[in-house]
C-alpha cells in the first residue's frame, strides 16, 4: 500500500532566482509486495525533483516491501508570485490495483 508523510510542500519565501527544497516521504506499507512508481510533477515549470544529473518534472522509483524512499522537491521561482503545482504519484502499470496519491505544491517568491 502506498502513503506519504506529507499532505501539502510549502515554500514560504524563496528569493527569486534562488530555490528551495522540501522532503517528500513515500512508503510502501505493504510487507509482501514490491512497488513500482512513476512521479510526475503536473506543471514541471517552478518545482521539479532533485535528480540526477539534473533536476526533472518526472522519474520512476522501485520500492521493496516496507520500504520508505526520500524524494526531495525543488521550486525555483523566477519572478516575485504566489506559484501552485501538485506531485501525482502513480503505480506503474503492473499494479493498476494500488491508488495514487497527489500532493499539492505552493510557494511564494519573495521575502516574508
Amino acid at each position: 500500500m502506498l502513503d506519504t508523510t506529507r499532505e501539502h510542500l510549502v515554500w514560504p519565501g524563496t528569493p527569486v532566482g534562488g530555490s528551495g527544497v522540501r522532503p517528500l516521504f513515500i512508503k510502501n506499507t505493504s510487507a509482501t509486495e514490491s512497488m513500482n512508481l512513476a512521479l510526475d510533477i503536473a506543471d514541471g515549470t517552478f518545482f521539479k525533483f532533485e535528480t540526477v544529473p539534473k533536476p526533472s518534472s518526472s522519474f520512476e522509483i522501485a520500492m521493496a516491501p516496507r520500504t520508505e524512499r526520500n524524494v526531495n522537491v525543488l521550486f525555483t521561482p523566477n519572478e516575485v508570485h504566489t506559484y501552485r503545482d501538485s506531485v501525482v504519484i502513480r503505480p506503474s502499470t503492473q499494479h493498476r490495483s494500488l491508488n495514487s496519491a497527489m500532493i499539492p505544491l505552493s510557494g511564494y517568491a519573495g521575502l516574508c
